[in-house]
């Protein structure tokens, strides 16, 4: 099995996709769901689900059984879908798809992919102490656009040229336990980054200690 940092969690199941993977929500229903195993080719290979919790349809596509794209588990009840790592759980904003990290990326166990490019990231765990400036994290070229600290969360904002549009990054930190924290970090377009901040902020105020075994 290819190694997965991440999975989901609700509904009563848990779902581990096979890496290298997409995820996204499908149909009408929260639950509703479509993985894709990548694989050289451009036709899609992966499973739809719907039906969760009692009801529960698979479509295959392109792959011969459930084993070549994802593991089915035991999961929370909760009627929404967590992310779960060994290090924190996080809720999974709607409008973003599910990607694990390329291949040899370690600087977060998954992805965010929303429109226009726009990404979201989880860094950390990390020390408490080793993260008291997040504006000091700033990158050349980046310049403060706003700082600003309510509801237990310190944020930054920071603005610079991509290609010649106007970019945001935007970094959001909160606490995991006495002494350690996770950053929430988002990339967008300027246009774009309120409704990414705002998918961002709700990661980060629902950011809860590990659950995996």
């Amino acid at each position: 099995m290819a190694h997965s940092f991440a999975r989901l969690s609700g509904f009563g199941v848990s779902i581990t996709p096979k890496s290298p993977y997409t995820v996204e929500r499908a149909g009408g229903s929260e639950s509703d769901l479509s993985v894709t195993r990548h694989a050289p080719g451009s036709a899609r290979r992966g499973v739809d689900l719907q039906g969760f919790p009692d009801n529960v349809e698979a479509r295959l596509v392109g792959v011969g059984s459930l084993d070549d794209v994802i593991e089915v588990g035991k999961g929370g009840s909760q009627q929404a879908w967590l992310i779960e790592t060994t290090s924190y759980s996080s809720p999974w904003p709607a409008g973003f798809a599910l990607d694990s990290p390329p291949p040899g990326d370690n600087s977060a166990p998954f992805y965010l992919f929303g429109d226009n490019s726009s990404v979201i990231y989880i860094q950390g765990p990390v020390r408490a102490r080793r993260a008291e400036r997040l504006s000091a994290m700033a990158a050349p070229g980046q310049r403060v656009v706003r700082e600003a600290s309510t509801e237990g969360l310190d944020l930054v904002e920071f603005g610079y040229e991509f290609e010649g549009a106007e970019w945001r990054q935007i970094l959001i930190r909160t606490t995991l336990s006495a002494d350690s924290c996770v950053v929430v970090t988002t990339q967008a377009p300027a246009t774009e980054a309120a409704r990414v901040a705002a998918a961002a902020e709700a990661m980060a105020l629902g950011v809860r200690a590990p659950l995996l075994p």
